[in-house]
């Protein structure tokens, strides 16, 4: 009996905490297509870390430019300055993948607005060089564009303790500047 209470015990204590420490979901923007934007928001009472998640697509990344298929960034509401942004978390040289982020953001007390914008996909022959034009046609006769339905994974999720703003929220809000 006494080895099954010690037992309990080291478990609440090594597992309890996380239990404890688990967020609930603020926000979520998803179902996001092509020239669309998608917006919500959240107040945190007090500062602390929100858990971020998030999945995108990077269409391609060339010498110069990348292009990207969707972006999401949260801003201050009181200060309109970005405190996260997707874009950071592309990769610099990588063509047609999906990219995850699951991370934890530091935020102060505050009201914030969560935007999420998905973007078409154009195609852009421009080449520097023979290797780059055998490497378009050969996109062109075997990719397929199978990153079109990457579009219905997009989505992101915000997890923390505060409140949740909709749109009619963030649309008072705007109203009081």
């Amino acid at each position: 009996m006494r080895r099954s209470s010690l037992a309990l015990l080291i478990a609440f204590v090594l597992f309890g905490n996380r239990v404890s420490s688990a967020q609930d979901l603020l926000v979520e923007i998803k179902n996001i297509h092509p020239e669309r934007m998608k917006y919500s928001g959240f107040v945190l009472d007090n500062d602390q870390k929100v858990r971020i998640e998030a999945v995108g697509f990077q269409a391609e990344a060339r010498r110069d430019h990348r292009v990207f298929l969707s972006n999401a960034w949260i801003i201050d509401t009181d200060t309109r300055e970005i405190v996260w942004e997707m874009d950071d978390y592309y990769p610099e040289r990588r063509r047609h993948q999906a990219v995850e982020i699951d991370e934890e953001v530091e935020l102060p007390k505050g009201r914030y607005e969560l935007y999420y914008s998905a973007y078409p996909y154009y195609d852009n022959w421009n080449v520097d060089n023979f290797g780059d034009l055998i490497h378009r046609v050969f996109d062109e006769i075997f990719d397929r564009r199978h990153w079109e339905k990457e579009y219905e994974s997009f989505k992101v999720s915000v997890y923390g303790d505060g409140t949740p703003l909709n749109e009619d929220d963030i649309h008072e809000l705007h109203e009081q500047f």
